[in-house]
């Protein structure tokens, strides 16, 4: 009887060492995760989310608009990822009933992982947005801008992600600044990283310095993992995505890129027309062509020297707005892009 005391004391003081929650979790099949790629998705994250997620073993991503979110899609996913992009019009895509499901599906246990725009669509600025953590936008958030900044990650952010304390580089695109509002009820949420630089220089006000970059929590039973930043698109700032997966799911993912072959083709795509799943397939189509390199475009790289690599560009079926928004730099680009031997192939239906 003794023997037996001793015994259960000995395996109750050992799992007094392991995690209480999701980190005790083991894998018994691949993460199944949904990348939201209708309108507002726009810029290039979601390219680099799906582009990310399909290099992991452990990951089965799937394709989500709002008429997959509004029809039960949900119930088929571990993970619901917002990229950035503009989480108004995200939001405006899933509608009211897209995102009451995805409120009860998150308060059901769901997990969501969200980068930029993805951050903002938790907050309480509008009632596009789902208002699951207790932030709103600071009005004066600095408009465009990117720029390499500083963050610092709490130990407390050590303890529950596993991302190391201390000073990290982070991508800054134009993000929130997070100013603390009401309270949110069955929501419990954590800083666990801040900005300490700005991207402008002089005396930007706000500053940055101080504001949230990184924030994890609860809501109902589900869990919550954002970014103001955009750690997905970098080899850099990997450990934000692996720890942002670690602390809602317990899952160790791992990313293995595929090799591109010396001399493959490079290929543009125009990234900020994205508005449903059709024009997703067709990046992941070009995307998983061995003898192709593709590099998403957005409206401004056509004025730079990114597409000087390029042999071919594609402007995908999409958004028409993104086009006609920016139809003066695609059709310079496009004149100067011929003229210098590129080839185009526009699927849009705008006449460039």
């Amino acid at each position: 009887m003794k023997k037996s005391i001793l015994v259960l004391c000995g395996l109750l003081a050992a799992c007094a060492h392991l995690p209480t929650d999701a980190h005790a979790k083991t894998q018994t099949a691949p993460l199944r995760v949904g990348v939201y790629v209708d309108d507002g998705a726009r810029a290039n994250g979601w390219a680099a989310w799906l582009r990310l997620l399909h290099s992991s073993p452990q990951i089965k991503p799937t394709l989500l608009d709002g008429a997959s979110v509004r029809n039960g899609a949900l119930d088929r996913i571990d993970v619901f990822v917002m990229p950035g992009g503009n989480s108004l019009n995200e939001g405006t895509a899933m509608q009211l009933s897209g995102r009451n499901k995805l409120k009860a599906w998150i308060a059901n246990g769901g997990r969501y992982f969200g980068t930029c725009a993805g951050c903002s669509f938790l907050m309480q600025n509008d009632d596009r947005f789902i208002k699951l953590i207790p932030y709103r936008r600071n009005p004066s958030t600095p408009s465009g801008g990117s720029d390499w900044l500083n963050i610092s990650v709490t130990e407390r952010g050590e303890e529950l992600t596993g991302i190391k304390a201390g000073i990290h580089p982070q991508r800054y695109h134009g993000g929130p600044l997070l100013v603390s509002t009401n309270v949110v009820i069955d929501s419990e949420i954590e800083v666990i990283g801040t900005w300490q630089q700005d991207y402008r220089s002089g005396n930007p006000s706000p500053s940055m310095v101080g504001y949230p970059s990184l924030l994890c929590g609860r809501h109902g039973q589900g869990k919550l993992f954002a970014t103001t930043g955009h750690p997905e698109h970098f080899l850099r700032t990997r450990d934000f995505i692996v720890g942002g997966f670690r602390y809602l799911t317990g899952v160790e993912v791992s990313f293995t890129p595929p090799k591109r072959p010396r001399g493959g083709k490079t290929v543009g795509f125009y990234t900020p027309c994205v508005a449903g799943i059709a024009t997703a397939q067709r990046f992941l189509e070009l995307d998983s062509d061995p003898s192709l390199v593709v590099i998403p475009v957005q409206a401004d790289d056509l004025k730079g020297s990114v597409t000087n690599q390029l042999k071919e560009i594609v402007f995908p079926a999409g958004n028409a707005s993104s086009y006609t928004n920016n139809l003066k730099t695609i059709r310079t680009f496009i004149d100067t892009f011929t003229a210098n031997g590129g080839t185009v192939i526009n699927e849009s239906s705008i006449s460039f």
